[in-house]
């Protein structure tokens, strides 16, 4: 009988145990991982924006050109950084108020203010630097790119339309400064298509968090000014600017009926990859977050890379595809 209480007792002190670990509070991340989080890493894969326009117009390609690309992206990885934490020093009150931003370090109190603040002056200063040093053309293009978004963290966040547009004039100025990096001129039609594009997935982002949150204007005051009626017909009028604008760009005047072949196919899977996009929005199915929408949805990586592929085909055969091959 004791040793039925004995065996009794450490069960239950073994229960308690498990129990007691269950009840411990999860370990609070790493400061490594709080400069992680708070420089937005993930959001990196947006500077691939670098390598629109000299891919789709064609470039002369060398080590060095390469070489101002990669650096290219460097400096707007520091840049958008630097935004980023400027950014969450400026929505620390409100993102405490919201459901899964309050765990942003600012926001939860593992970093200071002061110490973001350091932190962005550092991004800034080296990416100074590196700009001087190496790509001195492109400072005009990371001035602009800065001078936005200050004006859009200042006041033009809370400014309906206002704040959509200098959130997608970010990718328009990525482009043109892989466009400066590799001395080419962009094409008009292929910026237009690049900003209603842009403008697309920052419209789809403030509706998707329009109708998935009651919350939502108290969180972005700027939603005040949105319903989902409206960017539904916004959304549907950019994405036809945007097809108007990449077909003007991509279908050239004159070319072999292999170039032509490939340069219509090519179009249509562009026309495809917005089309799943827009499907996934208008049903509800949409991410907050269209960077990791793009990444996650097999449908989108599959026309994408095919689209992707396909570019890369036409270009290695024909030509580049925004270019006649003869007048």
């Amino acid at each position: 009988m004791s040793q039925t209480n004995d065996t009794i007792a450490v069960r239950s002190s073994a229960a308690g145990s498990v129990s007691a670990r269950r009840r411990l509070p999860v370990a609070a991340p790493s400061f490594a991982l709080d400069v992680r989080s708070l420089l937005r890493t993930r959001q990196w894969v947006k500077n691939v924006m670098v390598l629109v326009v000299p891919v789709l117009q064609g470039f002369t390609v060398t080590e060095g050109h390469l070489l101002r690309l990669a650096l290219t992206m460097v400096a707007f990885c520091l840049a958008s950084s630097a935004v980023y934490v400027l950014n969450d020093i400026a929505d620390r009150e409100r993102d405490r108020r919201h459901p899964t931003k309050c765990l942003r370090p600012i926001a939860a109190g593992r970093i200071s203010p002061a110490s973001a603040a350091l932190l962005a002056a550092l991004l800034v200063v080296v990416d100074g630097v590196l700009v001087a040093l190496v790509i001195p053309d492109l400072a005009p293009v990371l001035l602009g790119y800065f001078a936005i978004n200050v004006a859009y963290n200042l006041r033009l966040k809370h400014v309906s339309l206002m704040d959509s547009a200098c959130v997608a004039s970010g990718f328009l100025l990525r482009a043109i400064a892989g466009a400066t990096a590799v001395m080419i001129v962009p094409r008009p039609w292929l910026l237009v298509a690049i900003l209603a594009g842009s403008l697309v997935l920052v419209l789809g982002k403030r509706r998707a968090e329009l109708s998935r949150h009651e919350e939502s204007n108290l969180q972005r005051p700027a939603l005040g000014g949105y319903t989902v009626e409206l960017l539904d017909h916004l959304v549907i009028a950019v994405s036809t600017i945007a097809i108007v604008a990449y077909l003007a760009f991509s279908l050239p005047r004159s070319v072999s009926m292999a170039g032509s072949a490939l340069s219509s196919v090519s179009a249509m899977l562009a026309c495809l990859v917005l089309f799943r996009y827009l499907q996934m929005l208008l049903r509800g199915e949409a991410d907050e977050d269209p960077t990791r929408l793009l990444l996650h949805d097999r449908s989108l990586a599959y026309l994408g890379g095919s689209w992707l592929a396909l570019l890369v085909v036409t270009s290695v055969t024909v030509g580049s595809p925004g270019f006649p091959l003869s007048a």
